[in-house]
């Protein structure tokens, strides 16, 4: 059993949210009391490991269909409610634990934080708006260690962004997964280091132990 912070039903009744600690999850039930699914990466990092944080509150926007999240990391986590399979998408995250690295882009007023829990924003460095935000590809789904991003390039309309489990996602300007490549499918890793992108060619150069 875990202990529920916040409960709360969406508009017309269909499904409820309850926000979990230890770990800190989404869970998401029917009416029925059927589980659709948990959900979240509330964490914080220490000593290079990261750890899961409480859900705190939970909200429902019946206007636009999306469950929010607030964790005692002070992160906020927006979710998009997909009707059709009953499964929760990750939309925005604000808030970081950390910040490892960050990269400005070389024409744009763009600037990419490298932040804990999954996620690398870039924002408009003039007015300070997030312009996009590139997540890891298992977003808020059950995982042993929640990983964090850990190193970012720009280039281009493209955003490369190494976590610490090894996964290399580039996104484009709207924060879309252009494709993902996770080192353990060739090598083994013990701990995930950097990612440069070579100034003319297509190659990422990127360092790990194993």
């Amino acid at each position: 059993p875990q202990n529920i912070s916040s409960l709360e039903w969406n508009g017309d009744g269909t499904y409820v949210a309850a926000g979990l600690h230890s770990p800190g999850r989404i869970l998401m039930l029917e009416n029925t009391g059927t589980i659709l699914g948990d959900y979240g990466w509330h964490s914080f990092v220490s000593g290079g490991k990261s750890y899961p944080s409480d859900v705190t509150a939970i909200a429902i926007d019946n206007h636009y269909g999306r469950v929010v999240s607030a964790g005692k990391d002070g992160s906020i986590e927006i979710y998009n409610f997909d009707s059709f399979s009953n499964q929760l998408q990750i939309y925005r995250r604000f808030g970081a634990n950390l910040m490892r690295e960050i990269a400005v882009h070389p024409i744009e007023p763009h600037v990419v934080f490298a932040e804990s829990s999954g996620v690398a924003t870039t924002r408009n460095y003039d007015n300070g708006k997030i312009f996009s935000q590139c997540f890891h590809p298992d977003y808020g789904q059950s995982t042993g260690e929640i990983p964090y991003a850990k190193s970012v390039v720009m280039e281009g309309i493209f955003t490369f962004v190494g976590f610490s489990d090894g996964t290399i996602v580039a996104c484009g300007y709207d924060g879309k997964r252009a494709w993902d490549w996770r080192i353990d499918n060739l090598h083994p890793i013990e701990v995930f280091g950097r990612i440069d992108k070579h100034p003319l060619h297509d190659y990422i150069a990127m360092s790990w132990t194993q």
